[in-house]
């Protein structure tokens, strides 16, 4: 993701790009980019319980 990224800004193509679920999957996410590592895949599993007004009020 990460060339990807740097590719769609090189290109002309965005100002500005948000990684969004990278983020989710890797809050470090500067340091793992920094030390050149391989990002996790997003999960959708990792959000769950899924958090909810409903579920607080139960």
């Amino acid at each position: 993701m990460p060339d990807l990224a740097r590719t769609v800004l090189d290109d002309g193509h965005a100002d500005l790009v948000a990684p969004g679920r990278g983020t989710l999957a890797n809050p470090d996410w500067p340091g793992v980019l920094t030390d050149g590592a391989a990002p996790l895949e997003y999960d959708r599993a990792m959000l769950d319980p899924e958090v909810t007004i409903a579920r607080q009020r139960a």
